[in-house]
């Protein structure tokens, strides 16, 4: 991942225009709109010459259409942020452009209000080879302040980075991120036993305004790993991350990778079946699903 990341120019791998756009998701920004760029790019970068094919390919595969965006987001982007400068909470996938990525996202999460603090919950090993550890964390700020993430950039891009990771590390210094890793991330259990097996975890991401879980493994772990109807709501699928009390809002922003989908309606699901048969493996397809959870008033 260290190595791809120094692949090609700075504004050969930052968002194209149609993903970044505002969108009727006003309020929640680029990234629930395209959830899986960072995803398709670390894919796409493992391409020999990823400046000419792969990465303009993955720009074009994120065009295609997000299944399902959660309906309160879609009626009311404020649903997501009922709590301007609250607390967001990262659960994090996987390390290199996804991770820059998400910390572009929580920098804007910052800079326009929406929230006081920010943390991530990375990894004390990798799960997957890919998955964000501390060192990873610490290497995407110390290179961007201090090295040269993207080789090839010019000297106005690299200044910008540096700007951007300067602001990161203060962010750390006062409080306004925060890099964490429970070793209950690292376990075999789903999520649905995380209120029992790791109630001090539990409690404390009931404090979120918001828990974002990225990615497939989490999105799966979410869901029990079970391959319920595409049409299961997602509040029912992920079983007391939802309906515990005290439960924080949840949002899954996924690429579907594997047989799990819920929150997707049956006529879409059977249509997909009939016409793209491994639509659910082959990473063309992301939803964004929101629970709002169980709050004691």
């Amino acid at each position: 991942l260290r190595a791809t990341m120094g692949r090609g120019p700075a504004e050969g791998l930052l968002l194209a225009d149609a993903d970044v756009r505002p969108t009727a998701l006003e309020d929640s920004g680029f990234t629930f709109r395209h959830p899986g760029l960072g995803s398709a790019l670390d894919a796409a970068l493992t391409h020999p010459d990823p400046r000419k094919t792969a990465i303009a390919a993955a720009f074009a595969a994120r065009r295609r259409d997000v299944l399902t965006v959660a309906r309160a987001i879609h009626a009311d982007p404020e649903t997501a942020f009922a709590e301007r400068g609250g607390r967001i909470d990262f659960v994090l996938d996987n390390a290199g452009f996804e991770l820059y990525c998400d910390c572009v996202y929580a920098d804007w999460l910052i800079q326009a209000g929406i929230a006081s603090e920010v943390h991530f919950h990375g990894k004390r090993l990798p799960w997957f080879v890919s998955d964000v550890t501390r060192k990873d964390w610490s290497w995407l700020l110390n290179t961007m302040t201090y090295g040269h993430l993207f080789e090839g950039a010019t000297d106005k891009e690299i200044e910008s980075l540096r700007t951007l990771g300067k602001r990161w590390k203060q962010y750390e210094k006062e409080g306004k991120w925060v890099y964490e890793q429970h070793p209950f991330w690292c376990t075999g259990y789903t999520f649905w036993e995380l209120p029992a097996e790791e109630p001090d975890l539990f409690h404390y991401l009931c404090e979120s305004d918001l828990v974002l879980f990225k990615g497939d493994l989490n999105h799966r772990k979410l869901t029990y790993d079970c391959q319920a109807p595409t049409s299961t709501p997602f509040a029912q699928a992920i079983g007391p991350m939802a309906q515990e009390p005290g439960a924080p809002p949840v949002a899954s922003l996924r690429t579907i990778k594997s047989d799990v989908v819920v929150g997707v309606p049956l006529q879409v699901s059977e249509r997909l079946d009939a016409e793209e048969p491994g639509w659910r493996i082959s990473g063309k397809y992301a939803v964004v699903l929101l629970s709002d959870g169980s709050p004691v008033s």
